[in-house]
């Protein structure tokens, strides 16, 4: 029976891709802990007043990890304030989250623990450019690679010299929840891109949830397997077949598609962003 068990994973049962075994479900996980915290996964900066940023942000905020969780640690003010706004918008409760939603402070050693929360270490007195190396050694030997890769982009992608790259992403949940208007919506999308080809240069980069998704509904993966014999045949059309376009943000004009980890990276670069949408009338 440990005194504290961390989390990272907030969906439980509700994900379409994703999954866990239920034991650890956050709620099953509190039979076995005085205390359940939660800390996201994703890291980026402070989203400020940004409206697409915030609208990537939902989709782990409002989540079961949340409720269940004693204390939630994330990483700016900027941050606790969305995650409190948000989560009071559906409950209501506003005193709550204010009590049960923290900033982490990882600018210096968070080697003491008292009472359950993640305190500064004596040892910084106090220095806020004092970084923990044991906290940040991961992140550098993350960076110096992604430096490494970014010299120039793959050469398979054959990127004529003028032309603004168009990131162009599609989540499985996209086509899940949308199934027929999804795969019409992205057919629609990929028409008005090639409309602008002697500007625009798509790159087209399902997310890694779609590799899931002829074992989850295999007619509805049929149906995009048609979008991607149209991609993949299309020399128009870059096809990022292994998911590299994250390494290489900061080649990117734009991006557009669904709201995903990526969204906050991009808003994080300075790469604008235009979420994908069905509108009420598509649905219909």
């Amino acid at each position: 029976h440990p005194d504290m068990i961390v989390i990272q994973y907030p969906y439980d049962e509700f994900n379409t891709i994703l999954t866990i075994p239920e034991t650890y479900y956050s709620r099953n996980l509190l039979s076995y802990t005085d205390e359940l915290v939660y800390v996201p996964w994703v890291q980026v900066g402070d989203p400020g007043e940004d409206v697409k940023a915030k609208a990537a942000l939902r989709y782990i905020i409002e989540q079961p990890a949340l409720v269940h969780a004693d204390k939630t640690f994330v990483q700016t003010e900027g941050m606790r304030k969305l995650y409190v706004d948000t989560l009071t918008d559906m409950t209501g409760h506003r005193e709550y989250w204010e009590n049960k939603i923290s900033v982490i402070d990882c600018g210096a050693q968070c080697t003491d623990r008292t009472d359950g929360m993640l305190v500064k270490s004596s040892k910084s007195k106090g220095n806020a450019d004092h970084v923990s190396k044991n906290i940040q050694a991961g992140t550098c030997c993350m960076t110096q690679m992604t430096r490494k890769e970014r010299r120039q982009l793959p050469a398979e992608w054959k990127v004529s010299e003028g032309k603004k790259l168009l990131l162009f992403v599609v989540s499985a949940s996209f086509l899940i929840e949308y199934r027929e208007n999804a795969i019409d919506k992205i057919n629609e999308a990929l028409d008005i891109i090639l409309e602008a080809q002697d500007r625009i240069t798509c790159v087209y980069s399902p997310h890694e949830s779609i590799s899931q998704l002829a074992a989850m509904d295999n007619e509805l993966w049929k149906a995009y397997e048609k979008i991607l014999e149209r991609v993949q045949d299309d020399d128009r059309i870059i096809y990022d077949a292994e998911h590299k376009a994250g390494r290489y943000l900061y080649s990117f004009s734009g991006y557009y598609g669904n709201e995903s980890d990526i969204v906050l990276k991009c808003v994080d670069s300075g790469v604008p962003v235009m979420l994908m949408r069905i509108l009420e009338k598509e649905s219909a």
